[in-house]
């Protein structure tokens, strides 16, 4: 059983001792575009670091997004992404 909230001050102590408490973050930037950096390599996409920057940017601390962000790139210019595709894809 799973027990989401945004308000953890607000759960019983009765329950709160009986539960692991994960207290989830954002992914920060940096570690996003060594993330996507591997995962070009693996899928072998050439990809700028400064595309990947904007691609990690754009995700606001998600990396499901980020990864959905660089896929949708990579189908959409092909394997070979520059700063300016990265641009054009994320409309900036």
């Amino acid at each position: 059983m799973v027990l989401a909230t945004t308000d953890p001050h607000k759960v019983p102590a009765t329950i709160a001792s009986r539960c692991q408490r994960f207290d989830f973050r954002r992914v920060p930037l940096a570690a996003t575009v060594i993330a996507l950096g591997r995962i070009c390599e693996a899928e072998s996409i050439a990809c700028e670091a400064a595309a990947l920057e904007l691609i990690a940017r754009a995700s606001t601390g998600s990396m499901r997004d980020a990864i959905n962000l660089l896929d949708q790139l990579a189908t959409s210019y092909g394997m070979n992404l520059t700063v300016e595709h990265a641009k054009a894809g994320l409309g900036l």
